[in-house]
């Protein structure tokens, strides 16, 4: 892999910081092959055991091992599952937070849209779905921010998370921005060339804030 072979992700960072996973899924081996230490897993599926029990059996074959301490986090009514393991001498922190990143953002959006010519049951329901998830709150410092978002999603839905990467952290996403980052370099990865579909970048000023675009 390109961004680790060439360090392009500080190892400190890494260590130092939390990971925050967005629409995660069930990958846990992303971030883990990254290097990251403390990784927050940030996915509304995660309210399900079965999913939660994937990602402890995944992490039981990459450590070869039941040797995995659980915990649980009760936030607003929503259960957090808390695995904590090593690898190595290295320990490792993975949180599952049952939690839409940006939720208001997108509810917000979804009103404002025009309601499809056809409206099916199975629309309605997924629009209402929303309605009962906990919105993800960020942790005080971020290292990384890392997504793969649907296309109708953006990475910068939720400023207040954008706003907690600390210096010479970092954004790795799928997801589009809605907004101009200041503060941030990009980060051109060889394997995709300048018009790659995703967002890399190092934030290299905290003083600075985002800068929006006129959405009219």
């Amino acid at each position: 892999m390109e961004i680790k072979k060439k360090g392009l992700i500080k190892e400190e960072i890494l260590k130092n910081y939390p990971t925050v996973y967005v629409g995660s899924g069930t990958d846990i081996e992303f971030p883990i092959l990254l290097g990251a230490r403390n990784i927050i897993m940030v996915d509304p599926i995660f309210e399900s055991e079965e999913m939660v029990n994937i990602v402890k059996q995944k992490i039981v074959k990459i450590i070869e091992s039941e040797n995995i301490t659980i915990a649980e986090e009760k936030i607003n009514s929503k259960t957090s599952t808390v695995f904590e393991f090593k690898i190595g001498e290295e320990t490792y922190i993975v949180k599952l937070v049952p939690a839409y990143y940006g939720l208001k953002e997108i509810q917000e959006r979804r009103r404002k849209l025009p309601p499809p010519p056809l409206r099916s049951l199975e629309t309605e329901d997924k629009e209402e779905d929303t309605e009962h998830l906990l919105e993800f709150h960020p942790p005080e410092n971020i290292g990384l921010l890392l997504s793969f978002l649907p296309t109708d999603f953006y990475i910068d839905d939720d400023p207040e998370t954008i706003e907690r990467i600390v210096p010479e952290g970092y954004i790795l996403s799928t997801g589009r921005l809605q907004s101009e980052l200041v503060g941030y370099k990009s980060i051109i990865l060889e394997c995709e060339g300048e018009g790659g579909n995703y967002t890399f970048c190092e934030r290299i000023n905290s003083g600075e804030k985002l800068i929006e675009r006129d959405k009219t």
